[in-house]
């Protein structure tokens, strides 16, 4: 699946967007889970976006395996906690299959 979050995005749709086992999803502007690419807003040590010279975003983009979910509507609690529990099982499982 290939998205651009930015242009395409249905109102009030999030997505949690995990590359090689690290949660993007903060700063992912763009991916695409066939090719294995994901877009996202270059970070610096304190999680703060860094602007360039020229005042533009800096970018880049992350090769690997790209996992997305799609997340429920905010004001549904019912499918908030199953997103939680998605999260905590994905990560869960990751951690057991890097041991």
């Amino acid at each position: 699946m290939r998205l651009n979050v930015r242009e395409t995005r249905t109102k009030g749709k999030t997505y949690t967007v995990i590359v090689n086992g690290e949660d993007v999803s903060n700063r992912c502007f763009a991916f695409d889970t066939v090719e294995g690419w994901a877009d996202c807003y270059q970070v610096d040590d304190n999680g703060k976006i860094i602007i360039t010279e020229t005042f533009d975003t800096a970018v880049e983009r992350l090769q690997g395996t790209v996992i997305i979910h799609e997340n429920p509507k905010l004001s549904d609690k019912s499918g908030m906690a199953a997103h939680k529990r998605w999260v905590k099982d994905f990560f869960e499982s990751e951690r057991e299959n890097s041991e």
